[in-house]
């Protein structure tokens, strides 16, 4: 029998083993290390929006870690690439979006060059959101509809990606 799209074992790619707050981290960092080594001194209005870029970080922080929370209670896994979940999670956060803790770190990541004035930093969470939209999300999305079919394609329906 050959497997459908919807019921194949999507395969794991070097894109998705990455775990996603290293990835989030590590852009955020490679592009301060650039603004770093050019020697190019914050920009003051920038950080004068701190009170702005403050309040996301925390916020973003915050809905990441009530993700892991929520599933650590579940029991089911954190890591993108598991093959099976033990759990189809839909309490806490997972009521407002199907990717809480994408949204938390993409949140962080947004809020750092208001609080450090590198504007090259806003490129992270650019390239932090096309790689987890096109590359995570999709593989994860294909398990759910695999591992749990019309109960998670309802959900997806009623349940917004982002936000």
């Amino acid at each position: 029998m050959i497997d459908s799209p919807a019921t194949a074992t999507p395969k794991v790619s070097w894109t998705i083993l990455i775990p996603p707050p290293v990835l989030a981290a590590a852009l955020s960092f490679v592009f301060w290390a650039i603004f770093a080594v050019l020697g190019m001194p914050p920009v003051a209005w920038l950080m004068a929006l701190w009170p702005l870029g403050l309040p996301l970080v925390v916020a973003g922080v915050a809905l990441a870690v009530w993700g892991v929370s929520t599933f650590r209670r579940a029991g089911t896994q954190l890591m993108p690439h598991a093959e099976s979940h033990r759990q189809f999670v839909v309490a806490g956060p997972f009521r407002f979006t199907r990717n809480p803790m994408y949204l938390g770190l993409l949140t962080t990541i947004l809020g750092v060059p208001l609080t450090s004035g590198n504007p090259l930093q806003f490129l992270a969470p650019i390239i932090f959101f096309a790689w987890i939209n096109g590359r995570y999300i999709p593989f994860e999305e294909a398990t759910l509809v695999r591992q749990f079919g019309d109960a998670y394609l309802a959900y997806r329906k009623r349940v917004r990606r982002w936000l």
